[in-house]
């Protein structure tokens, strides 16, 4: 038993239960070929979740089917990079910088990434870098960020809680120490956690490595700890079962992977994994969990996609992508929706010959305009900017190939009927 200490025993597993709807749908969503993907857990399904723009690096599913997906292009700091909120029916429903923190010195970003049911709020890993004169200091941390503009909820970073992820609406994350700490039950605004799991890191088999990142059971009964050498490689991962969220040490055994595991995820009913090894993105029954040292899987192990990486489990249904909207579900209060005019100006630095490309845009309505514009060139998302007033608000585009283009801007805002311009260019 590798178990050193086991402290608390909090909470049932109906407060976990009541947090998650129950799967319609089983599927994995991942990373292939810089895009989002989603598949059915048996293979059969797969389709294409983001739009093509390539340079997706991350991606997790939410226990309701909200998908979150992380974009950086490649040689761009962190800062840069951006994300975007799918709900379950395919659409997108946030999207913004994934900046947010305190972001002095060299920061690396997402280390982690997970997503409320509801979709609302955002937890990912962090990591900084910095001198204070001739000391150099590095600081680890889990970053909490709301999906949506307006809202109440208050960016938090939890420093020195690390590679966080949620089990509902509560961040579970380790130390420096090889111990596995759950927040508070109802306190996500703060850093009120107490410890679940210590590992005994001196063992043979965990002899040299340290926790690298956690994932645990919408029935807070499966855990899964990656542990890494000092190269930061994730070398095995370690599934534990509980007798419930925060409750005390049943069983426990490393997972058989093809080279080195790791992004494992645990489905809401606890009784199917994934995980990403040498063989790619790979789907199994969880453990039986029956004493072995080495976990016996109640479902032989099927490779979603050899090219894949970043498995999240959850209940989203890839049938609905491409699909018209439902009607159920809506998004928070848009009844019946304030109308809206968006205006849009394009200029180039030097007319007629430049390929830079500079817009103005601007949305009206009866009352000040709130959200988001979307712009696209050729039917292709470029940028996405917010709107919080009515002035004119100046773009830069990319460079555009010589010929003609259309741009167009489309606002999206909460109780605001959506509106579209769209003009075209002729770039010599």
């Amino acid at each position: 038993m590798l178990v050193k200490r086991i402290v608390l025993s909090i909470l049932g597993a109906l407060l976990l239960l009541s947090m998650a709807t129950p799967n319609a749908f089983a599927s994995i969503v991942y990373i292939d070929g810089n895009e989002v993907w989603v598949s059915s857990d048996d293979g059969t399904v797969k389709k294409r979740l983001s739009s093509g723009e390539g340079d997706w690096r991350q991606v997790a599913q939410s226990d309701n089917g909200y998908v979150v997906g992380v974009r950086k292009e490649a040689g761009k700091i962190s800062q840069m990079a951006s994300f975007t909120v799918w709900d379950p029916q395919g659409k997108v429903a946030h999207f913004g910088s994934l900046s947010g923190h305190v972001d002095s010195g060299l920061n690396v970003y997402p280390n982690s990434l997970d997503i409320t049911p509801d979709g609302g709020l955002l937890t990912y890993g962090y990591s900084r870098s910095f001198w204070v004169g001739t000391n150099f200091n590095l600081v680890y941390g889990t970053y909490l960020k709301a999906t949506a503009d307006g809202t109440t909820a208050v960016p938090l970073s939890l420093t020195d809680w690390q590679d966080g992820t949620l089990v509902g609406d509560r961040v579970v994350a380790h130390d420096t120490n090889p111990q596995v700490y759950l927040q508070d039950p109802s306190s996500s605004g703060s850093s009120a956690f107490a410890p679940w799991f210590t590992w005994d890191t001196s063992s043979p088999l965990l002899s040299g490595l340290s926790i690298d990142r956690t994932d645990v059971s919408a029935t807070g009964t499966v855990l899964g700890t990656e542990f890494r050498d000092d190269s930061f490689n994730t070398q095995k991962i370690l599934l534990t079962k509980a007798a419930s969220l925060g409750g005390i040490y049943v069983d426990d055994c490393v997972l058989p992977a093809t080279g080195a595991p790791s992004d494992i995820t645990i489905s809401q009913n606890a009784g199917t994994i994934a995980w990403r090894d040498s063989r790619g993105v790979v789907i199994a029954g969880a453990p039986d969990f029956g004493g072995a040292a080495t976990c016996n899987l109640t479902r032989a192990p099927l490779v979603i996609s050899a090219t894949g990486a970043m498995p999240s489990y959850g209940p989203f249904n890839p049938n609905v992508i491409g699909q018209p909207s439902q009607p159920s579900q809506p998004s928070p209060p848009s009844q019946p929706g304030i109308s809206s005019t968006t205006s849009l100006k394009v200029t180039t630095k030097k007319p007629k010959s430049s390929k830079k490309i500079s817009i103005k845009l601007r949305v009206t309505a009866s009352q000040t305009p709130v959200g988001a514009v979307a712009i696209s060139v050729d039917g292709t998302v470029v940028k996405r900017v917010s709107v919080k007033s009515k002035s004119w608000k100046s773009v830069k585009l990319n460079k555009l190939k010589k010929g003609k283009h259309r741009i167009a801007a489309t606002f999206t805002g909460a109780g605001f009927s959506g509106s579209t311009k769209t003009v075209t260019v002729k770039v010599r």
